[in-house]
């Protein structure tokens, strides 16, 4: 089952000039948090209780050009970056 993780802000949604209004809620399923967490298991410890804020306010977003999902990132310090890809399938329902 997914379960909502984030909205889309303002500032995302007109800076990427998206076709969807602000507000749109972000779903994370279980395969993908499955994924990060055999993946990426220090970092999905540390920051996956963030995923609202960074989504709320990322540092930087984008349109990835090789697959046209859309890339939040979050800096923390200045080691640490979290990026989080939104697949444009549908609903915008999941996070990878």
């Amino acid at each position: 089952m997914a379960e909502k993780v984030g909205e889309f802000s303002i500032d995302v949604v007109n800076a990427l000039a998206l076709d969807i209004p602000a507000g749109t809620a972000i779903y994370i399923s279980e395969s993908n948090r499955r994924h990060m967490k055999n993946r990426h298991p220090w970092e999905y410890e540390k920051y996956h209780s963030r995923l609202p804020k960074i989504f709320l306010a990322p540092d930087y977003a984008g349109i990835n050009p090789s697959d046209g999902s859309i890339e939040v990132i979050k800096v923390f310090s200045k080691t640490i970056k979290v990026a989080v890809r939104i697949a444009k399938d549908g609903d915008y329902v999941s996070v990878k």
